[in-house]
């Protein structure tokens, strides 16, 4: 890899390094009944649960989980 390259990635690790970046915990107790409720996989329905816990909007290209978003 060239300097220029490399020196690039590490200034994007860098910068990357500064967000504030929270680890949120989906609710284990409820994420498999909103999965099979929604007909989500239980991935989608953890950004779903997590948009929910945290009064946000959902921002997603996938059209089903949007919908099912826009319902909940």
């Amino acid at each position: 890899m060239e300097d220029g390259g490399r020196q690039a990635i590490l200034e994007q690790l860098e910068s990357a390094r500064r967000l504030l970046i929270v680890l949120q915990s989906p609710d284990w107790a409820t994420l498999p009944q909103l999965a099979l409720d929604s007909g989500l996989t239980v991935h989608d329905a953890a950004y779903l649960s997590l948009a929910q816990s945290l009064r946000v909007p959902l921002a997603t290209f996938d059209r089903r989980l949007g919908d099912v978003a826009s319902r909940a």
